[in-house]
Order: C-alpha cells, then sequence, then structure tokens
C-alpha cells in the first residue's frame, strides 16, 4: 500500500506521532507540507485576493498551506508508476486499526475512484440505499455535503489528475468536497465506523477555534439534515 504522509519537521508536537505512523504504516512516503509563513509563495497576496473575489473569503495561510500541499502529494502521486492508488493522510491522522485497513484498502476501497476511511470527524454518511454492511463496517457511497477534512482518503491517477484540474482555481480550502465532487465522474466510497480519525491533542494548523456550545449546536443541526437526507434519498 503507497501512503503518502503530509507533515513537516517543523511540527515538534507531532515527531512521535509521525514515528509511530511510520512504524504502523509500510510504504510510507513523506511529503513536506507547505507553510506559506516559512515557505515563498509567488503572488501569495495575489493568490488571497482572487480567492476573495471568487467566494467572498480569502484562503487563510493554513487552507492556502493545506490546498498546495496535497496539490503537490497529487503530483507526487502521479510522477511514479509503482502504484495505481494510494493512501494520503496527514500528521495528526490515527490510524483506528491498522489490519481492518489494510484489508478493506485492499478488499474494497480499490473499487472505487475516491475513498473516505475519514471524514468530517466521524459525522460523514453514508446513503441508507447505496450501503453494504461487511462485518462490523458499512461501505457505500458518501453524502458529499458530509464530507470535510483531508486526514484520510485514497485515491487512483483518474482522481488525482481530477482534482489538480478542480483546484487548479485558487478559490475554496481544499476539504470543500461538496464544491470539488459536485458532478465529478468518479465513483467515490467511504466507511462507517471510520477506519482514520485524528489526534486531537494536537494543536490544529488550519481549524478556525468555536465555542464548545456553537461547536456542538452547529453539529447537531448538521448531523440531523445529513441523516435525514441518507436516510430518505
Amino acid at each position: 500500500m503507497l501512503v503518502y504522509l503530509i507533515s513537516s519537521q517543523d511540527e515538534k508536537e507531532r515527531l512521535n506521532h509521525i514515528k509511530d505512523l511510520e512504524g504502523k504504516l509500510a510504504g510510507l512516503v513523506h511529503v513536506e507540507a507547505i507553510y506559506p509563513n516559512k515557505t515563498p509563495i509567488p503572488l501569495l497576496q495575489a493568490i488571497r485576493n482572487i480567492s476573495k473575489s471568487r467566494t467572498g473569503n480569502a484562503l487563510t495561510n493554513g487552507q492556502l498551506g493545506c490546498l498546495l500541499s496535497h496539490r503537490k502529494t497529487w503530483r507526487n502521486f502521479l510522477d511514479q508508476n509503482s502504484a495505481e492508488y494510494c493512501l494520503i493522510i496527514e500528521s495528526d491522522s490515527y490510524v483506528v486499526d491498522i489490519d481492518q485497513l489494510n484489508y478493506y484498502y485492499t478488499q474494497h476501497a480499490r473499487s472505487f475512484d475516491l475513498f473516505y476511511f475519514g471524514a468530517f470527524d466521524g459525522r460523514m454518511k453514508l446513503f441508507k440505499s447505496k450501503t453494504k454492511q461487511i462485518d462490523n463496517y458499512q461501505i457505500g457511497e458518501p453524502y458529499i455535503n458530509s464530507l470535510y477534512c483531508t486526514y484520510g482518503y485514497m485515491i487512483n491517477k483518474k482522481t488525482a489528475i481530477y482534482l489538480l484540474a478542480a483546484t487548479s482555481k485558487f478559490d475554496y480550502p481544499v476539504d470543500y468536497w461538496k464544491r470539488r465532487l459536485k458532478n465529478a465522474n468518479l465513483k467515490i466510497g467511504g466507511i462507517v465506523p471510520n477506519l482514520i480519525t485524528t489526534n486531537t491533542t494536537f494543536t490544529s494548523t488550519i481549524a478556525a477555534k468555536r465555542s464548545s456550545f456553537i461547536q456542538k449546536l452547529f453539529d447537531r443541526v448538521i448531523d440531523l439534515k445529513n441523516n435525514l437526507i441518507t436516510t430518505f434519498n
């Protein structure tokens, strides 16, 4: 299994965790993360202005760095010839069960163009009518509006080419999948419960801080809406 880990040696608090991932995931390849405040980016202010004019909000340093880091990873994947599929994770990704991950990656995920082993902090929803039960897990088509985050997904080369084209214009953050995947000619899948989550003890380099009350209220409203859509659609 070809695995790309987007990380940086500057992420000091995550170095031990990264070593643990190296021990669990054979074939892991490091991709140095891009940080706009540390890596010179040509036309940085112009990119921010463009994103604001297209979406109403300028990309933050964290969002832009994440976008550029994943684009770098997709290009690296296309430049190699040893594998037709790859798993992409980040420095705060947490593998729940490595044996199950290997099994479902090999036996099921590769029948899809794009497969989510984890998304939206465990709140990814699958359409009930397009889901099958395999042992203790469900595999099926996710509702794209319930897809956020980039800490555990598998792609093939068709998807890498598509994503590079879909993100070539600097507009939304890379994990706005509902924008990226709308009308995409890709077979998309996901697994519930998630086999990849995040280590929540680390400080996020992207997510904005919200109060616990607002966070919980937002999550409950979105979950209710997505549950209704995936159950009755």
